[in-house]
Order: structure tokens, then C-alpha cells, then sequence
């Protein structure tokens, strides 16, 4: 006869197994215990299936046993079940459940121990990225606090110092301190026991210390973390790294090791990588950097589109193809990319095309201002745009549209402000700001057309005519003709002096977005005037020096 055994018997059994090493047999007696509903037991099942004790690993059973243990009352379960239902192991995630079990067991009597709220705080913390929003603040503010309180406990404690590095970086909780952010993670890269988060923080210290934020600049402390963080393959770190080699931050330049960067990355899909290699390697090879950059906007990546957008509309690394390359751009805006926004914007107000009426350029109009308003929208690009958009008179339109331009001029157009001085603006001041932006935009393109009309020489009224329908721009272009600018130059004394003298005043009197358009402009002009001249002869002299 099988002797039968209590759950007391089978469960002591169980602990003087696993004390003697014999980890197989422990498990099998705490399953035994658990079937016949040992609390204890059915606690300890769940953790031998988490992490694989005695048997198989098993997330979807210990999930199951360590909520079948709080559904009978087992306090110390809770933290585990709610911990696997935030993460989605071993079942869907849950964080509403999650937060409910972690709030009973801050507010229980049983003792509450730092993990208890820490992960709390990390249920309870909202949205670090971007604004903080209204709905948001007191779960915020309970969340840094329980950090806080976290830390006080056990100042070593690096998973709590690195969220409230993030919330206090951020403003979220409470009010921004870029200095103590800095001070935290210097404190939590110094501590070296972040193990597997190592290269995580050492990614995020190297921010800091490269863009001064929090303190002074330390590019080459910056560099040299980010190669310690990308070596142990951390992918952020590799790609800030390349971009580090490729600008010679913190140290020379080194062109092949950031191409090599790139093409790993790009291998592996970060479409990113595959951006920045299609512009590092157009400086040389125009079209294999427009190769890479539609492999990348094939692939997906918003980014990507917008810029291989800009090369198909201004014909760089090949032909153009003005339709797609603008259809691409607005894809990218209507993806939510701010500076896509932005750009779409512009080229709206400054580009119109042959036969628009007043109607159309007025619809185009109006259609900018909706995408530059959009533009504002909080996001990575907002002190840049808001820049911009803010000391017009600083920046011609025309000169902003390319990628440099945007980057540079943005940041010293925005002078010493930051994201979280300005943003988010509140409907007026959005209002405000484009209908300034877009009255300066229009009347400069007015007084450009203005002084081309004054320069101009008389003619007949059909050829005025002919000459006011011509676009200033023909297509909606930032950059268009880069090539055809660098034939110019090589041109040289075979163009003709008075074509020249046409050429260089229109540069002198602004208002084209490249050298080539007023070139373009100057030509047609040039052509103009030579075919009144010959008006009236059967057999015209072909222009010397041009070729068709």
C-alpha cells in the first residue's frame, strides 16, 4: 500500500533535497505538494519553471502558478505575477493588472522592499520622450518620487538612478535638472556594476558629454565611450560612433571605419545606417549614395524617403524625376517626420509651375501653411524648425532646403533656447508664428520677382508676356541642378561675357534657392534677347559658346 503524504511532509521533503543539491527531485516533490494546494509549494513551482530549475524552463506555467498563488492570498507572489504581466512573459501583456496587484502591495502592511517600488515607479512612469503631458503629471510624480525613495534606500540601487536619470533629464515628475541628470549617469557609469546595461548607460553618458548637456563639453571622452559601448555591440552606440568617425568628433576622422560601421548596420537592417552611408558616400559617388538611400526608402524608412525625395527632385546622382521625388517628401510628412513637414511647407510657398493661375499659387499657399503649421508639433526637429521659422530674416527660404542648411542654420537660428523652453506652443502662437513666416516667405519671393522685372529690357508685349508666365522655379526643388552649376564653372571663358555679367547679378540680387536656377534663369534670358536681336533674320546666328 502507497504511503500518502501531506502537503507539510511532501514540501519539507522537497526544501532538504534542494538544500543537498538534488535540484530534480525538489521540483518534483513541490509539484506534488502544489497539486494538493500548498501555497509555499505552488510559489516555489513557479519559480523552478521561471528560471528553469530542475527541469525545463517554463514562462507560460510559472506565469500561471504565481497568479493561481495570489488568487490564494500569497502576498509575495505578487511582485512576481505583476512583474511577468508588465513584460508579457508567459502570456499577453498586462499592465493594468500589473499596476493593480503593485499598488496593494505598496499599501499592504507586509513589509514593501525597494524592488516593490521600483517597479511601481516603472508602471506608473509615463512617456519619457516626449511633453509630458496633463494626464500624466501625478502618475509622474508618484513615479520619481518612489525612485527617490528607492535611492534612499539603497543608493546603488542603478535601475532606479538610471529611470529617475531619464525622468529628471526629461521634466517629467517634477521640474528638469540637466546637471543632476549628468551627475546620475556619471555616478552610474563610475559604479561599473551595471553588468548586462553596461554599454546602455555608457551610450547615454556619451550623449551628454558630446552635445555639453548637464556641463561642458567633453568630445573625446564622448568618443571614447561610445567605442567602449559600441564594442560590447550595443547598435545605438555603434551608429553615433560611425557618425563620431565620419565628422572626426573627438578625435580624426576616419572615413573607412564609419563605412564599415554603416555597412554592418545596414546589413542587419538599421535603415539608418543605411541613410547616413548613402550620404557619406554621395560626397564621392553620387550615384551609389542614391543607390543606398531608394534601397532605404524601399525598405520603409521615413527618413530615407525624404531624402532620396530631395535627390529625385534636384536630379542628384541621376535623373530627375520631380513627381515622385515630391510624392516621396510628402509621404514623409504624412508620415509625421517634422522636418518632411517643414520642407514640404516651404517648397509650397516658394515653387509654383508653368500655367498656375493666382488661384493655384494661392492654393499652394495655403497648403503650406497647414504642413508648417504641422511641423511644430513637438518632435526631435522642433528647436530647429522653431528657429527657422521664428528669425526669418536670417535665412532666405531658399537656403534652407537641403539637409546641412536645415541642421546648421536651425541651430543658430535658435541661439540658446531648447525644446522645453518653447514647446509645446499653444494653438495662437502656432498661428502667429507661420502667418509671420509665410508673409516674410511670399514677399520675398515678390520683390525677387520685382527686381528681375526692373532689370529686365523693354520688349514687345507677347514677349512680356511669355517672360512673366516663367516660373521662377519650375519645379518644387531645394537643390536642384548641382551638376549643371559645376559645368558652368567649367565653362569658363567660352561662355559668353554679357551671359556672364546676366548670370552674376541674378546671384548678387538673391532669391534663387542654387546658383544653377539663376544660371538656368540667366540663360533663357540670355537666349531671349539674342533671338530679338535676330528677329527678323532668315538665318539667325547659333549662340557661340553654348551648346545644345
Amino acid at each position: 500500500m502507497t504511503e500518502t503524504r501531506t502537503p507539510e511532509e511532501l514540501f519539507k521533503a522537497a526544501s532538504e533535497l534542494y538544500k543537498k543539491g538534488d535540484v530534480a527531485s525538489a521540483r518534483e516533490h513541490f509539484e506534488q505538494a502544489a497539486a494538493l494546494g500548498d501555497v509555499q509549494s505552488i510559489f516555489n513551482v513557479a519559480l523552478f519553471c521561471l528560471n528553469g530549475i530542475g527541469g525545463p524552463e517554463d514562462e507560460k506555467r510559472a506565469r500561471e502558478f504565481f497568479e493561481l498563488a495570489v488568487s490564494k492570498g500569497f502576498h509575495r507572489a505578487k511582485h512576481q505575477a505583476a512583474s511577468l504581466m508588465a513584460q508579457g512573459i508567459g502570456g499577453p501583456v498586462d499592465e493594468i493588472s500589473a499596476r493593480a496587484l503593485m499598488e496593494e502591495v505598496i499599501s499592504s502592511d507586509e513589509e514593501v522592499t525597494p524592488e516593490d517600488k521600483h517597479l511601481l515607479g516603472l508602471l506608473l512612469a509615463c512617456n519619457h520622450e516626449g511633453p509630458e503631458k496633463p494626464e500624466e503629471a501625478e502618475d509622474n510624480r508618484r513615479a520619481r518620487e518612489l525612485f527617490e525613495q528607492v535611492l534612499n534606500e539603497d543608493e546603488e540601487h542603478i535601475r532606479a538612478k538610471f529611470f529617475l536619470t531619464s525622468m529628471v533629464y526629461s521634466g517629467h515628475g517634477g521640474p528638469q535638472d540637466l546637471k543632476l541628470a549628468r551627475q546620475l549617469m556619471e555616478e552610474i557609469v563610475a559604479a561599473k556594476n551595471s553588468g548586462e546595461h553596461d554599454a546602455l548607460h555608457k551610450y547615454h553618458l556619451s550623449s551628454f558629454l558630446r552635445r555639453g548637456v548637464g556641463g561642458p563639453k567633453d568630445e573625446k571622452l564622448g568618443r571614447k565611450l561610445l567605442e567602449e559601448a559600441g564594442s560590447a555591440g550595443h547598435v545605438e552606440a555603434l551608429f553615433d560612433l560611425a557618425g563620431v568617425y565620419w565628422k572626426g568628433i573627438g578625435g580624426p576622422i576616419d572615413i573607412e571605419k564609419a563605412g564599415e560601421i554603416y555597412e554592418q548596420l545596414g546589413a542587419a537592417g538599421h535603415l539608418d545606417s543605411l541613410v547616413n552611408l548613402s550620404e557619406m558616400v554621395a560626397e564621392a559617388d553620387p550615384a551609389r549614395g542614391r543607390d543606398l538611400m531608394q534601397k532605404a526608402a524601399d525598405a520603409g524608412s521615413v527618413k530615407a524617403k525624404l531624402r532620396y525625395g530631395q535627390m529625385l527632385v534636384r536630379g542628384g546622382g541621376g535623373r530627375h524625376d520631380n513627381r515622385k521625388g515630391f510624392g516621396l517628401i510628402k509621404e514623409a510628412a504624412e508620415a509625421g517626420l517634422a522636418r518632411a513637414k517643414f520642407f514640404l511647407g516651404v517648397l509650397l510657398l516658394i515653387s509654383y509651375n508653368d500655367g498656375d493661375t493666382a488661384e493655384d499659387i494661392k492654393g499652394h499657399i495655403e497648403e503650406g501653411k497647414v504642413w508648417l503649421k504641422r511641423a511644430l508639433e513637438p518632435s526631435e526637429d522642433f528647436g530647429t524648425i522653431y528657429g527657422l521659422m521664428k528669425h526669418p530674416g536670417e535665412t532666405p527660404a531658399h537656403k534652407i532646403l537641403s539637409l546641412d542648411e536645415f541642421r546648421e542654420t536651425g541651430k543658430l537660428a535658435y541661439l540658446e533656447n531648447t525644446p522645453e523652453d518653447v514647446s509645446p506652443l499653444n494653438a495662437q502662437e502656432i498661428e502667429n508664428l507661420v502667418d509671420n513666416y509665410v508673409n516674410k516667405v511670399v514677399s520675398e519671393n515678390e520683390r525677387t520677382s520685382s527686381k528681375k522685372s526692373e532689370r529686365q529690357d523693354p520688349m514687345d508685349g507677347a514677349e512680356q508676356q511669355k517672360r512673366q508666365r516663367r516660373p521662377k522655379v519650375s519645379v518644387k526643388d531645394p537643390n536642384a541642378g548641382a551638376e549643371e552649376n559645376r559645368q558652368f564653372v567649367k565653362m569658363g571663358g567660352r561662355v559668353p561675357g554679357d551671359l556672364r555679367e546676366e548670370f552674376l547679378k541674378m546671384v548678387e540680387q538673391g532669391g534663387y534657392m542654387n546658383q544653377s536656377v539663376a544660371l538656368t534663369e540667366a540663360l533663357q534670358n540670355w537666349v531671349d534677347e539674342r533671338k530679338a536681336e535676330q528677329k527678323g533674320s532668315d538665318h539667325p546666328k547659333p549662340a557661340q559658346g553654348l551648346r545644345h
